[in-house]
């Protein structure tokens, strides 16, 4: 069973003022009867001192700011802002989508254009935590586009560290990746680091070589995060990497130590008002003790993770927790309780996506319904299990027709390699033959004539078999899809059937709308196989909605700028597209735009320059 935990850091940062510098400020702006503008900025930086670490001390300060009798724009967006960032400190992030909302309204109406996009990053920071991707990327767009024109080097840095985040989350980990790496060669260039954000960078490319499981880079850039933190005494940030070694040590099956670690974090979020870090302690802490065969005692602390998750609404992890504890009801016989646990499980795992975490609940249901002497039901669950594992066999199938694709090019490039060659071998036999014209021009004509039958024949001849290949290929496509399509399309009408009749009761109809679901989601698969089908017969239809390019096509420049970088090529970017709404196809452009820059990288010689130009007509 994997144990999915979102353990990725967001950007923080602690300002390090001497105390008694602090003292005073904070001395100054209580003595004082109202916030003005003259003293804003001093609430900024103390509420930035205090608002990781010491919360409750720092909204006594919020509410001054916002209880303010005269107070302009700035102070309210500031306020708005802080209170946001309170709610986020307490993962109370529906509070905190609300505050950053009004921020950026009164943001707008303002026209505080560098305030706009900080509304825009601390709303797609907190939908991150929500799990909210798709509006978390699309805010942290507008945020990065709002700071390339302002040329705001460091928003744009936290932009694409955040966008980074949301690839990891979408499992995009190549992507993800590119970017880190990129952030951390350009950081480390800089004369002044900011050892705060070089850590968070190092700490999440340690999240992202423990989700592909090499977990030695894993720890490795793990621990060198810790070193940065240790040395500037960000204890929050600090305890967030240190949990995260924890379940490097967990997953490497040291779990004496990752106990001892997570022990030693427990004694810490308990003392704070993190939940959301608290909870996932709690699952850590129940993760090693199943592991350790003590189920008794990881019951206890997996309870303790349900009853965070549920309040803060952090699905994914509460589903992997009943997984975790409806496993440990199964080894200690409690079947209805396992039961009970595993349907919850599957249940938030369908609803939220997570194939892995519905595969794992399933495997458990048809486990303990078999252990209880139900063989019906335990074969019907194994019949799900084998479906939700066709579905995880499709996109390996479809991996390995891409491999296919990039050979079958590779091995085109060199059959026009050999022809290139061949033509360049008749120009130097053309040559030749000219200082015996006079002497055998009818033997070099009839030479030069053969030569080109048989090329033109061998050319015949390859360009019908790579045709036939293709045809091949696109048949056999569509037609196994279509094989697939009539046994699902037979299943869905009685299906259909019986979800309509009155008298079925909760489970029954929740057990045929899994079925449903699943034959959805196989349905949706075998149709991507015919896409292909399609593009290769030149019939493929484009899904067309209003977005913006220029947005669309930004977002996928920085990762391919560091890849130039590495191979000292110099990377010119001109996009002349306005921000207006246009129609296209958004997954298409970004094929095709990732495609061409891989390319161009890829092809292009040290020192030279690619030049990527976008404009519309």
């Amino acid at each position: 069973m994997r144990y999915i935990t979102f353990s990725f850091l967001m950007i923080s940062s602690v300002l390090g003022y001497a105390q008694d510098r602090m003292d005073s400020m904070i001395t100054t702006v209580l003595t004082s009867s109202d916030p003005t503008s003259t003293d804003v900025n001093a609430y900024n930086e103390i509420i930035k001192h205090l608002i990781r670490q010491y919360p409750d001390s720092a909204k006594l300060f919020i509410d001054r700011l916002a209880g303010a009798e005269q107070s302009d724009d700035y102070t309210r967006i500031m306020a708005k802002r802080w209170l946001g960032e309170y709610y986020d400190q307490l993962s109370s992030f529906d509070s905190a989508i609300v505050c950053f909302e009004q921020m950026l309204d009164i943001a707008q109406a303002s026209g505080y254009d560098s305030l706009k996009a900080k509304a825009f990053y601390e709303l797609g920071s907190t939908n991150i935590y929500l799990g909210n991707m798709p509006e978390a990327k699309e805010n942290l767009t507008e945020a990065l586009d709002l700071y390339e024109r302002m040329n705001h080097s460091i928003g744009v840095q936290d932009a694409m560290y955040t966008l980074a985040v949301v690839y990891m989350y979408e499992e995009k980990y190549e992507l993800a990746l590119t970017s880190y790496l990129s952030l951390d060669t350009l950081m480390r260039k800089e004369e002044n680091v900011d050892s705060v954000f070089l850590g968070s960078i190092l700490h999440n490319v340690g999240y992202l070589y423990r989700q592909i499981k090499i977990y030695e880079k894993a720890e490795d850039y793990t621990r060198q995060a810790l070193a940065f933190y240790n040395k500037e005494d960000t204890r929050n940030s600090y305890m967030l990497t240190y949990s995260l070694l924890a379940w490097i040590k967990s997953d490497k099956g040291q779990y004496k130590e990752a106990e001892s670690d997570f022990l030693e974090l427990l004694a810490y979020y308990e003392n704070t008002k993190n939940e959301y870090s608290l909870a996932e302690v709690y699952l850590g802490l129940g993760t090693v003790a199943k592991s350790l065969a003590n189920c008794e005692n990881a019951i206890v602390y997996l309870k303790k993770a349900e009853s965070i998750n549920r309040r803060i609404g952090s699905f994914l992890n509460l589903a992997t927790s009943q997984n975790i504890m409806a496993s440990c009801y199964a080894s200690l016989g409690f079947y209805e309780e396992a039961t009970r646990a595993f349907t919850e499980a599957d249940k938030l795992a369908t609803e939220n996506g997570s194939l892995i975490l519905k595969t794992d609940a399933i495997a458990g249901l048809a486990e303990v319904s078999y252990q209880q002497g139900d063989h019906k039901k335990s074969s019907e669950y194994y019949d799900q299990l084998v479906t939700l594992k066709d579905s995880l066999n499709i996109r390996t199938n479809e991996k390995a027709v891409e491999e296919l694709e990039t050979k079958y090019q590779s091995e085109k490039k060199e059959q026009e390699i050999q022809l290139l060659t061949a033509q360049n071998q008749l120009a130097v036999q053309e040559r030749k033959n000219q200082l015996y014209m006079f002497s055998g021009l009818s033997i070099g004509i009839l030479v030069i004539a053969i030569f080109f039958y048989i090329l033109y024949r061998n050319r015949r001849k390859t360009a019908n078999k790579l045709k036939e290949l293709d045809t091949v290929k696109s048949n056999f496509f569509a037609n196994i899809s279509h094989e697939f399509r009539t046994p699902l399309t037979l299943i869905k009408g009685p299906l259909q059937e019986q979800l309509s009749a009155n008298d079925l009761d909760e489970k029954e109809r929740s057990n045929l709308e899994i079925i449903d679901r699943s034959a959805d989601r196989l349905l949706s698969l075998v149709d991507q196989l015919l896409d292909l089908s399609r593009l290769e017969a030149g019939s493929m239809k484009l899904q067309v909605q209003a977005d913006s390019l220029g947005r669309c096509v930004r977002t996928l420049v920085p990762a391919f700028e560091y890849a130039a970088d590495q191979k000292q090529i110099r990377f010119e970017t001109d996009i002349r597209v306005e921000d207006d709404q246009s129609w296209f196809d958004r997954d298409a452009i970004e094929k095709i735009v990732v495609n061409l820059l891989s390319n161009a990288v890829k092809y292009t010689p040290e020192e030279e320059t690619v030049q990527f130009s976008v404009s519309a007509d």
